[in-house]
C-alpha cells in the first residue's frame, strides 16, 4: 500500500458500504434518478455515494433506506459508516504523524500473524519490495514530507520486510503478470526487484504465483487485497489458471 494513498482496508469498507446501498436500490427496484428524486438531491450524488467517491452522512443513509422501503437496516448501515469514518480517522492521524510512524503501525500485526496472504494487481507486495524500489514509489507520493521523512520510513519498511526472512510466518502470495511489468523505478530499481524476487521465492515459507495475461478470465483483476489466518479480504479468482514463478 501507497504511504500517500488512502488506507486500502479503509476503502474497501467504504466500497462495501456503498454495494449495499446500492443492493436495496436495486431490491426496491428503483433506478438512480428515482431514488435522487424520493430522496430530494441530485442524481449525480447517488452515484457518487455508489462508486463509492464520498461517504454518504447519517441522515443521507436514513433517506436512502426511507426511498427503497427499508428502514430495518438503517442502524446498522449507520453503525457500518461510522466504523467507516472512524479508519478514516485512524488513518488521517498516521499520516499527519509522519511516513515512518504509518510504517511502525502495520509490525505489530505482521509479527503476530502465523499466515499472510496478498493479492495485488498494481505493486509488489511490501514484504517483498526492495528499498529501491519502494523509494520510488514513495518518491512519487510523499508531497511535502521531508527527505529525512521519506529516507526513516524506507528503512522502517525494509525491517519489516526481513520478517520474510527471520520470522516462523508462512507467506502466500498471488500477483498479476502485468504486476512484474509496471515500471515505477528506473531500470536498475526494476531489475534489482525482479531479482530479489527471484531470491525470495526460493524460501520454504514462501509461495508465489503469477496469473499470466493471456489467461482467459472470469472476473476482472480486484483491487490489492490481503489477509491474516482469519481471511478480511481475499480475492476470488476460479477458473483462472497461475503459474508458479
Amino acid at each position: 500500500m501507497s504511504p500517500a494513498s488512502e488506507s486500502s482496508s479503509a476503502q474497501a469498507a467504504r466500497k462495501a458500504l456503498a454495494d449495499r446501498l446500492q443492493n436495496l436500490r436495486r431490491d426496491a427496484r428503483l433506478d438512480g434518478q428515482q431514488l435522487s428524486a424520493l430522496c430530494g438531491w441530485h442524481p449525480a450524488k447517488t452515484s457518487r455515494i455508489q462508486d463509492a467517491k464520498i461517504a454518504p452522512c447519517e441522515a443521507d443513509i436514513r433517506a436512502w433506506c426511507v426511498a427503497c422501503d427499508a428502514e430495518d437496516q438503517v442502524v446498522d448501515l449507520i453503525a457500518a459508516s461510522r466504523s467507516v469514518e472512524s479508519m478514516y480517522v485512524e488513518w488521517k492521524r498516521l499520516k499527519s504523524a509522519g511516513l515512518r510512524s504509518l510504517q511502525e503501525s502495520y509490525a505489530a500485526l505482521y509479527e503476530q500473524t502465523q499466515l499472510l496472504r496478498f493479492y495485488t494487481s498494481d505493486v509488489i507486495p511490501g514484504v517483498l519490495q526492495t528499498s529501491a524500489y519502494v523509494r520510488a514509489i514513495m518518491s512519487r507520493s510523499a508531497g511535502s514530507r521531508s527527505e529525512e521523512d521519506m529516507e526513516q520510513a524506507v528503512a522502517t519498511k525494509m525491517e519489516r520486510a526481513d520478517i520474510i526472512h527471520r520470522g516462523m510466518q508462512r507467506f502466500l502470495f498471488l500477483l498479476e503478470e502485468s504486476v512484474l511489468r509496471y515500471r515505477l523505478g528506473d531500470a536498475a530499481a526494476m531489475a534489482g526487484q525482479l531479482g530479489h524476487l527471484l531470491t525470495v521465492i526460493s524460501l520454504p515459507r514462501v509461495s508465489l504465483e503469477v496469473i499470466p495475461l493471456a489467461a482467459r478470465r472470469t472476473l476482472c483483476p480486484w483491487s490489492p487485497s490481503w489477509s491474516t489466518t482469519k481471511p478480511v479480504c481475499r480475492s476470488s479468482l476460479s477458473g483462472v489458471p497461475a503459474r508458479r514463478r
